[in-house]
């Protein structure tokens, strides 16, 4: 009778076991593989597809990473000659396509407005999303790639995912250069498993102990993949920082763009009431606008 009882909490602990090793294989892959939000995809749906669509004069490049993978990308005129360079980096499953309208909001206050496609999204060529692992070095790379003067300056911006990245790669660019002179963050979370945690209990499935052998796996894919605090991150940012968060976003809680402000040496955060996970301006176009305005206003123009 026991070895009965046995055998079977033998083989449903297994069963257990194949199943929350399945459903992690599946979450690793569908992070690393993100839907693709390509021309058209943003036809289908009607969105904007070119620059001109909005007003903005702009010129198409491709830019090149250091594994021969290709971004392409926007280079967009900005209103102020001597300005900054600012390069959006966007968020999981997104593309350039959906950086425009930002881009457009942005262009007052630079010389140039940047948007490229991540890699594994878009069409970018990377076969595979690295989920913050290569890509703050990409961004980097772009900063090196359009720079045009040894005393040109950058303003980098991102939302959700592509806010942490853009958050590692000015702390990592600022270790070597001194051209990042601000940083704007849209709906950022502060640990590599938040998102996908929120993102689970959404769906009602419990995120523990799938998350941790989802980030196991992630570790062992990639040598260097390690836990990280965005928060801790910002302490070391040696320039301004403007973190925009909604107030009940589900994804990127609010304590964590709260977290990374007051982290930073000069961190400002903003919440917009009733925001979730992006499209912020459509729920507070003023509030939204006037922070980032008022954030460009005192980098610029000084």
């Amino acid at each position: 009778m026991f070895d009965s009882i046995l055998g079977l909490v033998i083989l449903f602990a297994t069963a257990l076991g194949v199943i929350w090793l399945t459903g992690a294989w599946m979450l690793v892959h569908s992070m690393m593989h993100p839907s693709r939000k390509t021309y058209g995809v943003v036809v289908a749906r009607e969105g904007v597809t070119e620059p001109s669509e909005l007003n903005l004069l702009a010129q198409e490049v491709t830019f090149t990473f250091t594994d021969d993978s290709t971004s392409p990308a926007w280079i967009i005129e900005g209103a102020k000659l001597d300005g900054p360079t600012i390069i959006l980096t966007h968020g999981w499953t997104n593309s350039r396509y959906g950086s425009l309208y930002k881009a457009a909001r942005m262009v007052p206050w630079a010389s140039r407005v940047v948007v490229y496609d991540m890699r594994g999204h878009g069409d970018n060529t990377a076969k595979v999303c690295t989920v913050g692992q290569l890509e703050p070095a990409d961004l980097c790379s772009i900063m090196d790639q359009v720079q045009q003067t040894p005393d040109e300056k950058f303003i980098l911006v991102g939302s959700s995912m592509g806010a942490g990245i853009t958050l590692h790669a000015a702390v990592n660019d600022q270790q070597h250069h001194v051209r990042v002179i601000g940083v704007i963050l849209d709906g950022p979370y502060r640990y590599a498993m938040q998102p996908v945690a929120s993102h689970l209990r959404l769906k009602r499935i419990p995120p523990e102990p799938i998350c941790m052998l989802a980030n196991a796996m992630l570790r062992i894919m990639f040598w260097n993949f390690a836990p990280y605090d965005r928060a801790m991150q910002a302490a070391e940012l040696q320039c301004p920082v403007l973190v925009l968060h909604g107030s009940d976003d589900p994804i990127c809680p609010a304590s964590a763009g709260r977290s990374i402000a007051e982290a930073a040496t000069d961190g400002t955060y903003v919440e917009i009431t009733g925001g979730e996970h992006g499209g912020l301006p459509l729920v507070d176009e003023k509030t939204y606008h006037d922070a980032i305005e008022q954030f460009l206003n005192e980098l610029v123009y000084i």
